[in-house]
């Protein structure tokens, strides 16, 4: 077996396991459905895609759909008769055609006569190192993290961002979208009033109805209306552990945004016959936050998200109003830099949803048991 993966300015840019599958004669050979089965562990292991490529004559696209039942993700065929039979030259060029315009991460080739033959000139060409003979291949995720910190130019926020960050991030956004939206109300004279009979203050009976709004309204409005249907799409496309995408933490594709938007809408308005028409707008906007949050992190952020926003009032009715006032302006500050950012972040926001797969996110949700079966 032979390995090669590039070592690049910007790591990034580089994604997905791909695997060279060989053919004689239209037909595959058994190292093909060897090496994407293991190409299927590393892909679970990184949180990507694992494709196939396969390179023929006339009629080879035939061959391609068996791939598809032993874990490949998707193939990519080239088609053409100067591909019929193995020739050095025409190979190479292909592949490392293919491998610059779409950037895969590892590619995997059989230690086979055309393997030993290709997998070398191709590292040659694309300029990558080569592993060959190899009999085992694991990706030890911290020991990878390292060596991001170590011999890339990736900020340190791109190589592992935390939950905890995640939720301090969106939360300070929170406080910044809500003064505006208060200070718009105020404009117009008007103001969001607390429900009749609502205890806000610092009681046993408050902090348990904050605690279990905190987690029931996260399972109705996230687990349910995102991670479900999420994990049936996971299911549909034969996705191994598809039943932790309920949980979340699976990353972001266009399905998922809008499941994310849906979910907020409903969480707005759903707030509204209590609270009044005033406050579908600040809930929408936090749903839309706590969405990110389930999708990138887990229900579990979401959950802390939404438990640390409720217990605002509880805070603030602790009698430390000085040391209380003081944080709330320090979280005021960050937030407005924070919504600032999350603004400016919006002006690739078509590219960036383009670029996004349509259905199942690059990786697998976090709480798969990556790479067993």
């Amino acid at each position: 077996m032979t390995m090669s993966t590039f070592v690049n300015t910007d790591p990034s840019a580089f994604k997905g396991v791909w695997v060279f599958c060989e053919q004689r004669e239209g037909k595959l050979m058994p190292t093909d459905f060897e090496l994407i089965s293991k190409g299927r562990d590393l892909a679970n292991e990184l949180g990507v895609n694992l494709c196939g490529l396969l390179l023929g004559g006339e009629g080879i696209e035939s061959a391609a759909k068996e791939l598809g039942g032993y874990g490949a993700d998707k193939v990519l065929v080239c088609e053409s008769p100067l591909l019929k039979d193995y020739t050095t030259d025409a190979y190479a060029k292909v592949l490392c055609d293919m491998v610059n315009e779409y950037k895969p991460e590892a590619l995997l080739i059989g230690a086979t006569n055309i393997g030993r033959d290709l997998g070398p000139r191709c590292a040659a060409r694309l300029h990558t190192g080569l592993c060959a003979d190899c009999t085992h291949l694991d990706v030890d995720m911290p020991i990878y993290k390292d060596f991001l910190r170590s011999a890339s130019t990736l900020p340190e926020e791109k190589i592992e961002k935390t939950p905890l960050y995640g939720i301090g991030y969106m939360f300070a956004a929170m406080m910044a979208v809500n003064i505006i939206i208060m200070v718009v109300n105020m404009m117009f004279g008007k103001s969001i009033e607390i429900p009749d009979g609502m205890d806000t203050g610092n009681t046993p009976a408050a902090l348990l109805e904050f605690a279990d709004a905190a987690v029931w309204e996260e399972v109705i409005s996230r687990l349910v209306p995102i991670g479900i249907p999420m994990a049936i799409v996971a299911l549909a496309n034969r996705r191994r552990g598809w039943p932790a995408y309920i949980l979340g933490g699976f990353g972001l594709s266009k399905l998922a945004v809008a499941l994310i938007l849906i979910s907020s809408l409903m969480f707005g308005f759903a707030h509204m016959s209590g609270w009044g028409i005033l406050k579908v707008a600040p809930t929408f906007f936090t749903g839309i936050m706590m969405g990110w949050l389930y999708c990138r992190f887990g229900i579990h952020a979401s959950i802390a998200f939404h438990f640390l926003v409720d217990y605002l009032s509880v805070i603030s009715y602790t009698g430390l109003q000085i040391p209380v006032s003081l944080a709330t302006l320090v979280v005021m500050a960050v937030g407005f830099v924070a919504l600032g950012l999350i603004i400016l972040g919006l002006r690739s926001i078509r590219k960036d949803v383009k670029a996004l797969p349509d259905w199942i996110p690059d990786q697998e949700s976090i709480f798969c048991r990556r790479g067993s079966d």
